[in-house]
């Protein structure tokens, strides 16, 4: 039985390494193999440093292209520590909008870019009793995957609610949806869905697999509410914070 079981965990390592190989091989070489020709373009003398779009168009190129292969290594090495069970869970006090806001300064230019109305309906006192590294990767997950399939001019609203079971967070979009098998597919964590965004921005399908495994961990599930052309919801619950009485 031992030995079964050895071998079962030695399948389940080596399905994670061919995984982890694979999106460094192919997801996270073309982010980086992008900044690296727009960078010899420059120094060659093709984009020319000094041109009136330089700074609004190649400059803006490398910095989101730069931004997408850091977004993917963080969520790589998050999915990596919590398939091998080295990821510790720490439950502490978290207001969300602390979360909200730090999430909405990094996503600034993206939604800046293709001219997406971004509102925040977070109320102060919205206090959760989670783990603030897995939980802040939710959060900036779903945004960023909200801001790369809504349409330019669109529009995304990140609501929480106070409601008995905990507090509750809406994320949602105007953006192209999704019809029922695609939920289906993006449901199961053992498949890896994936498309490419409003403007052809890549994806890897690794955000929302890491969103619901650390959704888990703190407790919550991850609900989702989408229609092709219409938009797409994503839902879910944290415990709410309770000061202990003195």
């Amino acid at each position: 039985v031992q030995i079964e079981k050895q071998a079962e965990k030695l399948t389940q390592d080596n399905l994670l390494l061919n995984r982890m190989f694979s999106i460094i091989g192919h997801d996270l070489r073309s982010p980086l193999s992008a900044i690296k020709m727009q960078l010899d373009f420059i120094q060659r003398g093709t984009i020319d440093p000094k041109s009136d779009t330089f700074m609004d168009k190649t400059v803006f190129n490398l910095s989101s292209t730069a931004d997408e292969a850091f977004n993917l290594l963080d969520n790589l090495l998050g999915w990596a520590k919590s398939e091998s069970g080295v990821l510790h869970v720490i439950k502490e006090d978290i207001p969300l909008i602390d979360i909200v806001e730090q999430t909405a300064r990094l996503q600034k230019m993206a939604v800046e870019n293709k001219q997406i109305t971004l509102t925040i309906d977070v109320p102060r006192d919205a206090v959760v009793f989670a783990d603030f590294n897995t939980t802040k990767t939710v959060f900036v997950n779903l945004i960023n995957n909200a801001i790369k399939f809504t349409p330019r001019g669109g529009t995304i609203s990140v609501t929480v609610t106070n409601t008995p079971n905990g507090w509750q967070t809406d994320i949602t979009d105007t953006g192209i949806g999704m019809d029922a098998e695609q939920l289906i597919q993006i449901r199961d964590p053992k498949k890896h869905f994936s498309k490419t965004g409003t403007e052809n921005e890549s994806g890897t399908g690794l955000g929302l697999i890491l969103c619901q495994d650390f959704l888990s961990k703190n407790g919550s599930s991850l609900q989702i509410d989408s229609t092709v052309d219409v938009g797409s919801t994503f839902s879910f619950v944290l415990e709410k914070f309770i000061p202990e009485l003195p």
